[in-house]
């Protein structure tokens, strides 16, 4: 990236990595199958191997006074490691010793093509790793998942990588935004087929009901690795749209979509309120049995109150009001537990206060 954003990312306080522009190792000189498949044989990697390191050098030294940068990363998603790791970890050392540095955004606890690939095992950690940007399945949710950010006790830290990646319906009214500074190539066969099929006044409604379930599926992404001591951060998949999908909170031209920051705040702050033991529905005299769980993110211990409260429609059939103190990133093993009798057609919840903080 350009020093400008660093820069925007010291003054706001923004914690961001540097990342090489490499990704995956196919493309990689003289090992990756890509280049095997596009360079004549015989021609020597070396020069363009030599590149690397005369760019990635140059990079540490231009960006290395920024604080806002916390670790250097070789590149995007090379999960089983590759020899040129070596190189870039050294130059990083040699250049800034006590910055962290990953040799991949993006490795996996069980790998898809070989299961007995775990990273979180010690005997398959690597030294050029100083935390695992931990990539979880992608294909799911926590809703039909329940344990899908579940890991053992951590080597090292934990930032979950790209996580989201749910897309919404495209807006036909974008292209009109881009007419005079890009043809968005990559909109413009969607919007034939809605033409050709009269409905591009219907687009909107469909755009608004998937950025509902955007805003679901995200809320039940946060809460689930949340609910992880051992996870210490995350990614959101992504911040605005890019030209092969439409990803973002934001569209390419940086308009906000229907889901709005208070919503977002709920689940992505510094403390967020959650639960365990909520169902997805309920019948007659079933019980409702809930732990409520904060999670804090920030260096100060908590003080202050949590309530919690059951409706049924505009019918209030209980609610407490617990005192909460914790320290902060830790969890605390004194719980407060009020349990009874359900009220008819609902239940009374077990409203376990998890006093401390993950």
């Amino acid at each position: 990236m350009p020093p400008e954003y660093y820069d925007a990312c010291d003054e706001i306080g923004m914690i961001c990595t540097a990342e090489f522009p490499i990704a995956y190792n196919w493309y990689l000189p003289g090992t990756g199958y890509v280049w095997k498949a596009s360079v004549p044989p015989g021609i020597d990697p070396g020069p363009a191997i030599d590149t690397y390191k005369r760019e990635w050098t140059s990079v540490i030294k231009r960006h290395r006074n920024h604080p806002s940068i916390f670790c250097w990363v070789m590149g995007n998603e090379m999960w089983d490691g590759v020899p040129l790791r070596h190189d870039f970890h050294r130059i990083a050392r040699q250049l800034d010793p006590k910055r962290f540095f990953a040799d991949s955004d993006g490795v996996e606890a069980f790998d898809r093509l070989n299961p007995a690939l775990n990273i979180l095992l010690p005997e398959n950690d690597r030294n050029t790793l100083d935390l695992y940007f931990l990539m979880f399945n992608v294909f799911a949710t926590p809703i039909e998942y329940p344990n899908k950010f579940y890991t053992p006790t951590r080597l090292k830290p934990i930032v979950t990588h790209e996580e989201g990646n749910f897309v919404t319906f495209f807006r036909p009214d974008q292209i009109d935004l881009l007419k005079h500074n890009q043809k968005p190539f990559w909109l413009l066969p969607g919007w034939a087929k809605l033409e050709q099929l009269g409905l591009l006044p219907q687009a909107n409604q469909w755009a608004e009901k998937y950025e509902r379930l955007y805003a679901l599926c995200h809320k039940a992404n946060m809460e689930g690795l949340r609910k992880n001591p051992h996870i210490s951060g995350y990614h959101w998949w992504l911040f605005q749209d890019c030209y092969t999908s439409s990803n973002g909170l934001f569209d390419v031209c940086f308009h906000p979509k229907s889901i709005t920051r208070e919503e977002v705040l709920k689940i992505n702050s510094k403390v967020v309120v959650l639960q365990e033991g909520l169902g997805h529905t309920y019948r007659g005299k079933d019980r409702l049995a809930v732990k409520l769980l904060l999670s804090n993110f920030s260096s100060a211990a908590l003080q202050g109150q949590l309530t919690w409260e059951v409706k049924a429609g505009d019918k209030v059939l209980g609610g407490e009001q617990i005192t909460c103190a914790s320290r902060a990133r830790r969890r605390c093993p004194d719980r407060t537990d009020r349990s009874g009798p359900a009220p008819r057609g609902s239940a009374h919840p077990d409203d376990s206060c998890d006093n401390g903080c993950r």
